[in-house]
């Protein structure tokens, strides 16, 4: 699916924030490689004529289970070269081959100005460190965790903070080598 089938009802949505809270959730989904992020996981209230979006519900990264390798990927893993997003971005659906081009035609898609969304792009994935940062600490504070809870969490910080730099990075043109002819 692609996100802009939404945009595309965006004048209907009420109040009309709601749209945006919609692509803050999808521009995070992308930030985290939250590929399980389809539209039945986000939901819409309908009301008195009003259309309004659900909390947001079901958010998960693949981040834990993400292997740099190609092949020979062990069992539980998905490979980083072959992690897709359920809906699109501007026609990409690979975190890795999604770049500012790729969030311009969104925006273009879904009638929204192309600037603005990718300066929204840009500041929800300098947000991202600070908070991934934040909770985890505040998790790790609490003291009610095992090791391997503690281990989990400051891994899946440390992979929150890798994928953010690959998403700055894609925003300013520096897509891996060996993602360039793909996504062009």
């Amino acid at each position: 699916m692609e996100v802009s089938h939404a945009g595309r009802c965006r004048v209907h949505w009420t109040p009309p924030q709601c749209f945006g809270t919609f692509l803050d959730a999808f521009i995070l989904s992308w930030v985290l490689a939250a590929t399980d992020a389809h539209a039945k996981n986000y939901s819409l209230l309908l009301s008195a004529g009003e259309v309004r979006l659900a909390p947001l519900y079901d958010i998960n990264s693949v981040l834990p289970s993400l292997a740099a390798a190609r092949r020979g990927v062990e069992p539980g893993q998905i490979s980083a070269h072959t992690a897709a997003l359920a809906m699109s971005i501007g026609g990409r659906s690979q975190p890795l081959d999604i770049d500012a081009a790729a969030w311009k035609r969104l925006a273009v898609d879904c009638g929204l100005p192309p600037a603005a969304t990718l300066t929204r792009v840009g500041e929800l994935v300098q947000a991202v460190p600070a908070a991934i940062s934040a909770v985890v600490a505040s998790v790790v504070a609490s003291k009610a965790l095992t090791v391997e809870q503690r281990t989990f969490a400051f891994d899946l910080e440390q992979r929150v903070l890798t994928r953010t730099g690959l998403c700055h990075s894609a925003l300013l043109g520096r897509l891996p080598p060996s993602r360039r002819t793909r996504a062009t």
